[in-house]
């Protein structure tokens, strides 16, 4: 019998773009498939929309009010029943062979110490469409450098259940639950054409894309998971600052500016390594 995997998914006043995103994971080549949706306490007609849904396969959650991304996403990863799940965002999609692909690797790895697999992402912004490959591996030391995952991951339930979104930063939570899951079970494994559109077309904001919630999410991150003793603190938030901004390239006068204009010097020594 095919493993079951849990597709999770936090909404909020994004009903067409939540049903592109539950479309694409029906449409999944791989049949064994729990989707869990939260509504964190949408206005548009979300949760009346998933009450009609006809669907045994699909678990639906709600806050009554906003609660933040984080709070459904750990909701919903506490609610579902397979024993390896993965993540959407409402404003994304999946192509057709995703979770396929995923188990596949999987297959291969699931006898060694690994901590998730990620994979390469689709950008589609307005009027291009550019793939971030996903390297090999993901070290410890590697991901305080830069986030290589992404935003999703596929895991063990027990493993990202063990740590969960840490609903109390501003932003980066993702990032931060990488880093934790990377120092706690070890390196995570990429997936190439793993087929994840992360689409940024679309007039609605993306969650937490403000440079000041990205700055306190920073602070926090360094403070609890020691970044300073591995990698130069400089450096970490200088990456934090612009994953905010990950689609674009990060130039010498965006370096520059975050540093304060303190020193052009160290400015350019930091931009050179991200350029």
């Amino acid at each position: 019998m095919l493993e079951k995997v849990s597709v999770y998914i936090a909404t909020h006043n994004r009903i067409e773009l939540l049903k592109r995103a539950l479309n694409s994971v029906r449409k999944q080549t791989y049949s064994n498939i729990e989707i869990i949706i939260c509504d964190d306490g949408s206005r548009d007609g979300t949760w009346e929309y998933l009450k009609s849904c006809n669907d045994s396969n699909l678990i639906i959650l709600r806050n009554s009010e906003p609660l933040g991304a984080c709070v459904s996403r750990n909701r919903c990863i506490n609610a579902a029943t397979g024993r390896l799940i993965t993540g959407l965002d409402d404003d994304d999609y999946f192509y057709l062979k995703r979770i396929e692909r995923f188990i596949e690797k999987y297959n291969l790895y699931k006898e060694k110490n690994f901590s998730f697999l990620y994979g390469d992402l689709i950008i589609n912004e307005q009027n291009n469409k550019f793939i971030r490959k996903a390297p090999k591996t993901v070290t410890f030391k590697d991901i305080v450098k830069k986030n290589h995952v992404g935003n999703q991951v596929f895991i063990e339930k027990d493993k990202i259940k063990s740590e969960l979104f840490d609903e109390s930063l501003p932003a980066m939570q993702d990032y931060d639950l990488w880093i934790r899951l990377i120092k706690k079970y070890g390196n995570a494994i990429g997936v190439q054409n793993s087929g994840y559109i992360l689409d940024i077309s679309h007039p609605h904001e993306r969650i937490s894309k403000k440079s000041e919630r990205l700055i306190r999410a920073c602070e926090v991150i360094i403070g609890k998971n020691k970044i300073n003793k591995v990698f130069n603190e400089d450096v970490f938030l200088l990456n934090l600052y612009a994953y905010g901004f990950e689609t674009h390239k990060l130039t010498f006068f965006k370096t520059l500016n975050y540093l304060k204009h303190k020193s052009f010097y160290r400015a350019f020594k930091i931009w050179k390594l991200y350029r």
